[in-house]
Parts: structure tokens; sequence; C-alpha cells
């Protein structure tokens, strides 16, 4: 683990050392209190009750716009410098390698997250704001980050051009998030197309995020978030093998 370790820290700080990790945190946090205080049901002040729901649900959203600036320089900065020749030669393993930049992006995360602590505390200064469900939002915004950084990152191991990467990655996680959505699951809320329902709520990431963020800790929803990160994390893991060789 010593590895994961020096890697971690190498792009943990290396956020830091640019304005990325600055700016995703100043941008992530402006926009989700905004959208918590002021967009939809008249904003918080109007709703007349002790409730973070609402910080929560716009969350999947943002993500999709903010996790792909995380990601898209891991893999494609070093390819377009030339330094993934060298990474590569170094005496670890491509899951070393992986490890060490997916565990930096979702410290960033996690990090951020942090600093929206306040936002319960005041909630609850001014209600009886109700913890359980708050948790719940917070691990699950939690899993939902690791997955949306690891197609991120799988993506960005695939070209050597950060916008590529950027759009790619969006584009996909917003396909994941739009198959869960309740308006397309409507679509096929009947019994001929039933499989398309069910496929969606399986698939896409709103029907497990929205149930763990209700403070409901299924062993499916589980299941489904590790099942999603190690798939597109082994995904990655082969396309450097395949770089190695190339």
């Amino acid at each position: 683990m010593r590895n994961v370790y020096i890697i971690w820290k190498k792009e943990f700080l290396g956020y830091f050392f640019s304005p990325i990790a600055y700016l995703f945190m100043v941008v992530f946090l402006l926009c989700s209190m905004l959208a918590f205080f002021y967009v939809g049901e008249g904003g918080f002040f109007l709703e007349d009750r002790a409730y973070l729901g609402r910080f929560f649900r716009y969350l999947p959203y943002l993500y999709i716009l903010l996790v792909p600036a995380l990601t898209m320089r891991l893999w494609s900065e070093e390819r377009k410098q030339g330094t993934l020749e060298n990474l590569l030669t170094l005496p670890m393993r491509e899951w070393e390698l992986l490890l060490g930049k997916f565990l930096a992006s979702w410290s960033i995360l996690l990090l951020t997250l942090m600093l929206t602590l306040p936002l319960p505390l005041f909630v609850n200064a001014i209600g009886d704001l109700d913890w359980g469900p708050v948790a719940g939002g917070y691990f699950a915004s939690a899993l939902l980050g690791a997955a949306y950084i690891s197609v991120g990152i799988f993506i960005s191991g695939l070209t050597r051009n950060q916008i590529l990467s950027f759009i790619g990655t969006a584009a996909i996680l917003a396909a994941f998030v739009a198959i869960g959505h309740v308006a397309f699951l409507k679509l096929f809320d009947a019994d001929k197309v039933r499989i398309f329902y069910d496929a969606g709520m399986f698939l896409g990431f709103l029907p497990h995020f929205e149930s763990v963020a209700r403070g409901v800790i299924d062993l499916k929803d589980l299941l489904y978030f590790l099942s999603f990160c190690l798939l597109f994390l082994v995904l990655n893991r082969y396309s450097i093998e395949v770089h190695r060789y190339s």
C-alpha cells in the first residue's frame, strides 16, 4: 500500500498546485448552496421545514458538470506530456497507480462534501433536523462520487485530450442518470416494456442514490456502487496495460 500512498499524495497535492481543486470547491459550494436555498418550490425559506433533502436532490446533476473536471487530467495529462511511459516503468503495479489516482480524486470530493457540513448545522439551529437522512445523504453522495470518478478516470485513460475526456465523462454520467430518472422510467411503466423499466431501475444512478440518501442502507445498493466502481476501474487497468505494451 506504500506505492498507493505515494501516488495518492502526489496526485492529491497536485490538485492544489493548480487551480483545479480551488475552482472545484468554490463552484461546488456556490452552486449547491444556491440550489438548496433558491431553486425549486420557492426555495428553502418557503419550505417551512428543517429538511436537507433538496440539497442532496441536486447533487447527481451537479456532479455531472464538476466531477469530470477532477478526472479529466488524471491520465490524459500523463499521456500528453509523455510521462505515462515513465510511470509505467516504476516498480509498482498498474492497480497501484490506478488506485492512488482514484483515491486522490475521491479525497478532493469528500473534502468538498465536508465543507458543506455547516449547512445541516445551520438547518438544525433553526429547526428540528432528522440526522438519519442527513447521514444517509452524505453517505450516498460519497458513493455516487466514487462511481462518477471511476467513469472519469477510465475515460481519461482513453485520450490525450482533456476536453474530450471531460465531454466523454459528462456524456456517460448523464446517460446513467437519465435512464434512472422518473421521467424516463414512466415511459416504460407498462407490462409490454417492463424490461426497460427494470433495466433503468437496476442500471441508473438515481434509484440507488435516492434509496441510500433516504437512510435505507440496502445491500443491493451498496453492491451496485461497488460493482460499478470495480467495473470501470478494471476496464481502466486493462487500458493502461494495453498502453504499456503498445
